[in-house]
């Protein structure tokens, strides 16, 4: 799910740029800013990279079981924390797209297929909100991404939810009670 849904709101934080910057090419992408022998990645220059950093599991949502008649696990609801960088030569540049990126997701802060139809059915409902990190944690994320410290936000989508399509067990369908009288013991 994450695979699909990622895709559709980069696609649509493209939409909004070219048609605020009349841009014929996308700038935003999903993307690291370094590969795995900590190179930067030539793809990722000029660009705002949408990266994913981490996933939490959200449990303050009560859930029902999978549907009835059969068995099986609930949905795995997730929130998933991104960071949006900047990556721009010109430091004014990246905080012109910064800005922009801000607008958009306050413009558009919640997702369903009724404003997003290209997401998949599976997606009710995402919301976007700021994820506001302590300096210390902003320090820590950036030398695990590699980078030195650039123009960003940190993201978390809320409700992406994960279901198994798999059918742990075939329960029967209740369709008589039996009860059996007994008579108490002296």
């Amino acid at each position: 799910m994450i695979d699909k849904v990622l895709p559709v709101i980069i696609d649509e934080l493209n939409k909004f740029i070219k048609h605020r910057f009349g841009l014929s090419e996308n700038v935003a992408i999903l993307s690291s800013l370094v590969d795995t022998s900590w190179a930067a990645v030539p793809a990722a220059q000029n660009k705002v990279v949408c990266m994913l950093t981490n996933i939490e599991q959200e449990r303050t949502v009560k859930y029902n079981v999978a549907a009835p008649g059969r068995g099986g696990n609930p949905p795995l609801m997730l929130n998933l924390n991104l960071v949006f960088v900047a990556n721009f030569q010109d430091y004014n540049e990246s905080l012109k797209f910064l800005s922009l990126l801000l607008t958009f997701f306050h413009s558009k802060p919640v997702f369903t297929p009724q404003n997003t139809p290209e997401l998949p059915e599976a997606a009710a409902k995402i919301t976007v909100e700021i994820n506001n990190l302590d300096q210390q944690s902003q320090n820590q994320l950036w030398a695990a991404l590699g980078s030195s410290i650039m123009p960003s936000v940190n993201l978390k989508l809320r409700l992406i939810t994960i279901t198994s399509d798999q059918i742990l067990a075939e329960i029967p369908e209740i369709t008589a009670i039996e009860t059996t009288a007994t008579t108490p013991h002296n």
